[in-house]
């Protein structure tokens, strides 16, 4: 059965992870409760891999602020695979998007409208399946992948192992010498099944208060 975030009772979800760790415990009582379920879901499936596409490699702030230039570039009519397709390529470097992210932007349009499955036959998904889906096209990585299943689709097990802030939470939580690598934060994470998703926010909170301000 496909769970989303929407099914779980953050009570049950966040007293689950302080039984698991409480080192986690700990961190998660001096802040906001989670709000990744405050907002339904707002962005088109186009919209919520090109947030991902944005911001790969930088912050978080820079990140938001590129989307919502890239959301108000396409004003009134709003994004389509063909106009993202055919887009001039000088007109984003004017909003501050690389060129090799608008390479990566125009290939996701181009895959739209090769039969891509719609968001409604994704959610139907288990999250390795849309995860490899995703990423079988060029400028789609594994990170971008799960921040969709975890921002747009809210599926409730998900940990980028491979994201800078995670990792870098990870290691002041535990006042780690070096910063974890991949597959040590994915050891990390193997306490906080099935929630890894809320306790991903939570680590992400711990560093900067965007997290909350992010609602595909």
């Amino acid at each position: 059965m496909i769970k989303t975030l929407y099914d779980l009772d953050l009570n049950q979800g966040i007293e689950y992870l302080q039984s698991r760790d409480a080192r986690l415990g700990t961190l998660i009582n001096g802040l906001e409760v989670c709000s990744l379920t405050h907002h339904p879901p707002r962005t088109t499936l186009l919209e919520a891999i090109a947030w991902g596409i944005i911001g790969q490699q930088i912050n978080t702030n820079t990140a938001q602020m590129l989307f919502q230039r890239f959301l108000d570039y396409a004003q009134p009519k709003g994004w389509t695979p063909e106009n993202l397709a055919n887009v001039d390529p000088e007109s984003f470097r004017s909003l501050g998007i690389s060129r090799y992210k608008t390479r990566y932007l125009k290939i996701w349009a181009i895959a739209l409208q090769n039969d891509f499955p719609p968001l409604f036959e994704l959610e139907t998904w288990d999250d390795l399946a849309i995860v490899e889906r995703l990423t079988a096209i060029k400028g789609i990585g594994p990170w971008t992948a799960q921040l969709f299943l975890l921002f747009r689709l809210r599926r409730q097990d998900i940990l980028p192992n491979q994201d800078l802030g995670i990792r870098i939470a990870i290691q002041k939580l535990y006042q780690l010498p070096d910063r974890p690598n991949p597959k040590q934060v994915f050891e990390y994470g193997k306490n906080w099944r099935p929630y890894r998703s809320l306790a991903s926010w939570y680590l992400w909170r711990s560093l900067s208060a965007t997290v909350s301000e992010i609602h595909l």
